[in-house]
């Protein structure tokens, strides 16, 4: 069931990116001292105000959002570190992982299904970044003014920041506060967020992701695309948001629940009966939570399966479809 797993977590492979960029972090502590070091200009050395919720920070009209506690999952990261990073050795990760704290993340649009924003809080050597991103490696270093308010200047909040750019990936980076890290494709937005200390808006979606939890937590804010990925799209879906968790198991792998909220009840038989021919193969269960919610829960999930999804493209899998009320199963790519 890739098919089904690549569907659920899509922003898993963005916790890859992100580690990527945050190893440069740690492994800086690890190596020698180039024989022509740059002079690294500061970065910001202040802890993030108490004000400022960095789930305010990702862009509102994402159609995946995210909450991975890293330590609680150390693991698994350490298991897509392994995958995404060729030679790494096992201090450094054992570094790398030690700092990251939780991780936020929104992906996708209906017009960009590649953007993807993340926030990471941890404990983050400003020195180490400005240290490991130079010139003689490629990254060019940005100074930005943010957009601002006179009320957001009146009251001393930070409009200057610096953000990293390399020519070998779309993503850029900025360590906002030594705690706070962000990385976008397009982070000026991000930045301009950050110096007004945008509030959080009070939703479905945040109140889910800005729990307190040890669990990996996903909202999807439009399913279509996922849910047709795994069932056809000869069917009706009428579920407009999606949200669950991967709990990790005593095995060491996972268990994943999603909720389905369906906004056409109508749909609610067939959906139900696809869906439970979809994941009663991998030993999950399906029910009705209420007459507007369907619970998937006890699908497994092992950790190989999880890196293979995060750091292998294309994926192959199983897809359903639906003719005249009967449901066919086929392999694709």
């Amino acid at each position: 069931m890739k098919k089904t797993v690549s569907a659920m977590l899509p922003f898993a492979r963005r916790l890859a990116l992100a580690a990527a960029f945050v190893s440069l972090l740690g492994l800086s502590a690890c190596k020698t001292t180039p024989k022509e070091p740059e002079v690294a200009e500061e970065e910001s050395d202040y802890v993030a105000p108490t004000d400022l919720n960095p789930i305010a920070l990702l862009s509102t009209d994402s159609s995946i959002y995210a909450r991975l506690p890293a330590q609680k999952h150390v693991a698994l990261v350490q298991d897509i570190l392994k995958e995404e990073i060729p030679n790494i050795q096992p201090g450094d990760i054992q570094l790398i992982t030690s700092r990251l704290g939780i991780v936020w993340t929104g992906q996708g649009t209906v017009q960009d299904r590649s953007r993807t924003e993340l926030i990471a809080t941890g404990n983050i050597p400003s020195v180490a970044l400005s240290g490991s991103l130079t010139k003689a490696k490629g990254w060019t270093r940005t100074k930005y003014t943010a957009e601002s308010t006179k009320k957001a200047l009146a009251l001393g909040y930070e409009n200057e920041f610096r953000y990293y750019s390399h020519p070998d990936t779309m993503f850029k980076i900025s360590l906002m506060y030594k705690d706070l890290l962000g990385l976008a494709g397009n982070i000026e937005p991000l930045l301009d967020r950050c110096a007004v200390h945008q509030e959080l808006e009070d939703n479905r979606c945040t109140r889910w992701i800005s729990q307190e939890t040890d669990d990996i937590l996903f909202f999807i804010t439009r399913p279509g695309q996922y849910l047709r990925n795994m069932i056809g799209d000869t069917i009706n879906i009428s579920t407009d948001y999606i949200y669950g968790s991967l709990k990790p198991t005593a095995s060491g792998d996972y268990s994943m629940l999603m909720n389905m909220h369906i906004s056409d009840t109508r749909t609610i038989p067939a959906l139900k009966s696809l869906l439970t021919l979809a994941f009663g193969l991998t030993g999950g269960t399906v029910s009705q939570a209420d007459g507007e919610t369907l619970l998937v829960s006890g699908v497994p999930l092992t950790r190989k399966q999880i890196v293979g999804v995060i750091t292998r493209d294309p994926i192959t899998g199983k897809h359903y479809n639906v003719v005249d009320g009967k449901v066919t199963e086929e392999n694709v790519q």
